[in-house]
């Protein structure tokens, strides 16, 4: 399989994942008109999306322990996720850090003991965004779908092609999860649906992830869970490629799947970069990016290097930034961001690294 195609369906690994996206169709009988009409009624609708994450998150686990463990058979190596720690040498302050991936195999062990230790040692954890709150907060539902709803009179077929919309609705429905509403959505959204889908259809895997794993158990232990970007951050960058390339890769990711063994290949892909993330293994992200600039068709190459430098480059120093600002308060944080941020030149812990602090990978 080209790796292209998996790094399409990357937003699982590197930003929030869509609300909504889990193996049963959300229960909603909003149409696209009504979805556009009032706040209310959109703040409605992003509830309806999002109740199944919220869900999966309330009761602080990504494994159900009542659920027979699906992806017990999907890794067998030794669960060993890299972790850091950040010092200050001036005042000794230190802050732990962690890659996490947001979509895992529903496994009983979701992290290894020493994770749950430093864990357990701290006041709270620092996580991207709490996605959880899009179902609570009617000011961020709202923001929200406010950049995902199609608001200028035109329908999502004025955006892709009507062979396009056809067959991204018809896997989607046999993914269960097409419902009427996301017709009032915009191509960036049905991008990302069709992505999670393909993810979320390789069976025992969990619709939920390290990050919203220690959100819901954080929030169940009574500790601080902070943001440590703004949720415009993620969304400009989510909806930030244009209308062509989000066709373009709903039928990249499509075609990929249809050809012969194409979704055992999409699968094993996937497995290959969880293992990454399991064994600690930071050149998996540089390869795949690699890969997929090199694959990209030239009308798009300008706007997805643009994209890669927002996605990576950018945010890395604002990570950068949140993480000093936490380690000189003396803040004991436990701080995860996306595994990719921990990846290559420029990183996350680079950054840090040249503005004097002392890195050490202690797992």
């Amino acid at each position: 399989m080209k790796k292209k195609i998996l790094s399409l369906a990357l937003a699982a690994a590197l930003l929030l994942t869509v609300p909504g996206c889990s193996k049963k169709p959300a229960e909603t009988t909003t149409t696209a008109a009504e979805t556009t009409t009032t706040a209310a009624e959109i703040t409605t609708s992003a509830e309806e999306t999002t109740s199944a994450e919220e869900t999966r998150t309330s009761e602080g686990s990504a494994a159900s322990p009542e659920r027979d463990h699906l992806g017990e058979g999907m890794y067998d190596g030794e669960l060993t996720p890299a972790v850091w720690k950040v010092t200050d040498p001036a005042s000794g302050n230190s802050l732990n850090m962690m890659g996490t991936i947001h979509l895992i195999p529903d496994t009983a062990e979701v992290v290894p003991q020493y994770v749950m230790d430093i864990y357990e040692s701290s006041d709270g954890v620092a996580v991207e965004y709490d996605v959880t709150r899009l179902s609570g907060d009617m000011v961020a539902a709202i923001q929200y779908l406010s950049y995902y709803i199609i608001d200028d009179g035109s329908s999502i077929t004025d955006h892709i092609s009507q062979e396009t919309y056809e067959r991204a609705k018809a896997y989607l429905t046999e993914a269960g999860m097409y419902q009427e509403g996301i017709e009032a959505y915009n191509a960036a959204y049905w991008q990302s649906l069709v992505s999670n889908a393909a993810l979320l259809k390789i069976e025992g895997m969990s619709a939920s992830g390290i990050d919203t794993y220690f959100i819901g158990l954080a929030k169940k232990d009574g500790k601080e869970v902070r943001d440590i970007e703004r949720l415009e951050t993620q969304m400009d960058i989510l909806t930030l490629l244009s209308d062509g390339y989000n066709e373009y890769a709903i039928n990249e990711i499509l075609d990929e799947l249809d050809a012969e063994n194409g979704y055992e290949e999409f699968k094993n892909s996937f497995l290959e970069l969880y293992a990454a993330w399991a064994q600690g293994d930071t050149a998996v992200f540089g390869t795949l990016e690699d890969a997929a600039s090199g694959e990209m068709p030239a009308e798009f190459a300008e706007e997805y290097a643009e994209y890669n430098r927002r996605l990576l480059g950018e945010r890395n120093i604002g990570m950068a930034d949140v993480a000093e600002q936490y380690i000189k308060n003396g803040d004991n944080i436990f701080y995860m961001v996306g595994f990719g941020h921990f990846c290559g030149d420029g990183s996350v812990i680079d950054l840090l690294a040249q503005r004097g602090y002392t890195v050490e990978k202690i797992y």
